[in-house]
């Protein structure tokens, strides 16, 4: 974030303790199989940009929304996607905007921009609405401490309501070439 940056200091939503130091190899495993959220230590969340080794390899993320803006816009052509990520990500989800790199991702892009705008988003609320109040009806007909997997409810609800792209990736992943 951005020392300018005011907007996201109103209202922080919840998240998972943040380690004060990045994870072990381990540790980072079991994260992973967590909630891959749960990878971010405080150091990501204090500059506009960390890059550090992993286990996957280099890793840099940005968090600075003008970072993001010269990584993914003004500058896309300086950056790749990461060959093992792309190993992992490829057979699953074919040559998409997660995976396509240079004037295909460029297209791709484009394409979808126009259903991230401020009025294309905000058309999507009811859908939402409508969606997260039905979870809500069937978690609250479970019976009294009964165990419920949110992460997986959350994740299907947020891909697609009535089929609708609505969130893009939390974590958007660049390597430098």
């Amino acid at each position: 974030m951005s020392a300018g940056s005011t907007s996201s200091r109103l209202f922080v939503p919840p998240y998972p303790a943040r380690p004060r130091r990045p994870r072990g190899s381990f540790s980072t495993l079991l994260a992973i199989q967590r909630s891959p959220i749960e990878v971010w230590w405080e150091g990501d969340f204090e500059r506009p940009m960390s890059i550090g080794r992993t286990i996957f390899g280099l890793r840099a993320a940005a968090h600075d929304p003008a970072a993001v803006r010269r990584i993914f816009l003004d500058n896309a052509a300086n950056y790749r996607k990461d060959d093992l990520q792309l190993r992992i990500l490829r057979p699953g989800l074919g040559n998409g905007l997660l995976t396509a790199e240079g004037e295909d991702w460029r297209v791709q892009r484009r394409a979808l921009a126009p259903l991230f705008s401020p009025r294309q988003t905000a058309e999507f609320a009811p859908a939402v609405h409508r969606v997260g109040r039905a979870a809500v009806e069937r978690m609250s007909q479970r019976r009294d401490g009964a165990v419920a997997d949110v992460g997986a409810a959350r994740s299907a609800k947020t891909v697609s309501v009535d089929g609708v792209l609505l969130a893009p990736p939390t974590e958007l992943l660049a390597v430098s070439r």
